[in-house]
């Protein structure tokens, strides 16, 4: 499973247009599949992190099923 970042930016972001920009104080989201989770943080390192964090989750959880 992978997870990918975005940023949802606010209506005042000069950089609304660019879901990927990472130098703004707009949020970082999550999204897997249909799932989508804001990640508590405006850096998109935190964000990285707390994504593979996750991902490390679903595959010991998938390890320990088969």
């Amino acid at each position: 499973m992978r997870i990918t970042l975005y940023k949802r930016h606010k209506k005042r972001c000069e950089h609304r247009k660019e879901r990927t920009y990472k130098r703004c104080d707009c949020p970082v989201w999550l999204a897997w599949g249909k799932t989508r989770k804001t990640a508590d943080t405006q850096f998109w390192e935190t964000a990285q992190k707390k994504a593979r964090a996750i991902e490390q989750q679903y595959e010991n959880a998938q390890s320990l099923c088969g």
